[in-house]
């Protein structure tokens, strides 16, 4: 019977190792979190920004989305106002309470009343829906902070 043998210059302590532990990538992207429930604009909106080299989490309610911001630094909230439980006042007041980061509120059938009340709570800019992308990729650069 023939059994093979090892190439005298194999070192048989390399398979004895575990392999190394892959190295976490670095992330140098502007960070955007993304909360809201209309799926099509939100991956829409998502697109944009992932081709314009932002990273890029969503989150489906407001209550995820402020459970997030405890563990991650984000640049910039984009989040529908009043739609499905998620009011843009309240995610406004607990932001602007703590951090830095801006705030887009996305507005559907929102009247000037109402538009203006969210600037009032510190919003850094309200968008009205729908919206053309070259206007709102341009609001998203002019409200990120400058690299230093």
């Amino acid at each position: 019977m023939f059994t093979m043998q090892p190439a005298p210059d194999y070192n048989w302590e390399n398979e004895k190792k575990p392999a190394p532990a892959p190295k976490r990538a670095v992330h140098n992207e502007r960070q955007i979190l993304i909360i809201g429930q209309q799926e099509n604009s939100l991956h829409r909106i998502k697109y944009m920004l992932e081709a314009a080299s932002f990273g890029v989490t969503i989150k489906k309610s407001l209550s995820e989305g402020l459970s997030t911001l405890n563990f991650g630094r984000f640049d910039l909230i984009i989040t529908e106002h009043a739609s499905g439980g998620i009011d843009g006042k309240a995610l406004l007041q607990n932001v602007k309470s703590r951090a830095n980061t801006r705030v887009i509120i996305l507005a559907v059938h929102q009247n000037e009343k109402e538009i203006l009340s969210l600037y009032n709570h510190k919003a850094d800019e309200v968008i009205k829906m729908p919206f053309g992308e070259s206007e709102f990729m341009q609001r998203v650069r002019q409200l990120m902070p400058k690299r230093k």
